[in-house]
């Protein structure tokens, strides 16, 4: 996959309550359906990864009363209001389908970009990271959020366009991939991406 040493796999969100159907996501029309039917794609990314040595850091959501102010609370007209959306500690913060090793760092955030308040960057700069893959939900919200970060901060990103799903609609994801592609970086598929590393998976 190339210098595996310089580049990481950023997995986002891929939580319960963002693509289960009993989440609280589902419960206020996210697009869960979308976001499922995206997930072979997500685990072939991750497990290509690992096979090729290229670190794969997840990054999770969670919420407590302490770290939402109330602009952050009034998202969605309310809809959210209640905290319940990957409440620390409840079933909706947890993995959904993948499940980190021992080994692999797990990033918690409080905010769409995953560099806001918490050690992302310390854990990539002692990963002489330079280059990130990025595959999960929304794309429209936190993994676009976290690729433009990363990449005013002096990253190369590329996103797989089909291991993401977006928020609500199709227009959603086709303006990010249109604003990752012509501003931010690079957008492939999971097939490509594995191609132009020899990187081989039957599940691609």
């Amino acid at each position: 996959m190339g210098d595996a040493r310089r580049s990481a796999l950023l997995v986002i969100d891929v939580q319960n309550d963002f693509v289960h159907e009993k989440g609280v996501g589902a419960s206020i029309g996210y697009a869960v359906t979308e976001c499922q039917r995206r997930m072979p794609k997500v685990i072939a990314s991750i497990e290509a990864a690992r096979r090729a040595g290229v670190p794969v850091i997840f990054i999770r959501t969670e919420h407590r009363s302490w770290t939402d102010d109330y602009s952050w609370k009034a998202r969605l007209g309310g809809a959210i209001h209640d905290g319940r959306l990957c409440a620390a500690g409840g079933w909706g913060s947890d993995f959904y389908e993948v499940e980190p090793h021992p080994d692999e760092p797990v990033i918690t955030k409080h905010r769409y970009s995953a560099f806001i308040g918490t050690d992302l960057e310390i854990v990539l700069r002692s990963l002489e990271v330079s280059d990130l893959t990025f595959v999960g939900f929304a794309a429209n919200v936190c993994v676009e959020s976290t690729l433009r970060h990363a990449y005013m901060i002096g990253y190369r990103v590329t996103l797989l366009r089909d291991a993401t799903a977006p928020t609500f609609s199709a227009a959603e994801l086709d303006a990010t991939i249109c604003n990752v592609r012509n501003f931010f970086g690079d957008v492939s598929t999971v097939e490509d991406w594995l191609s132009l590393r020899d990187v081989k998976s039957t599940d691609a």
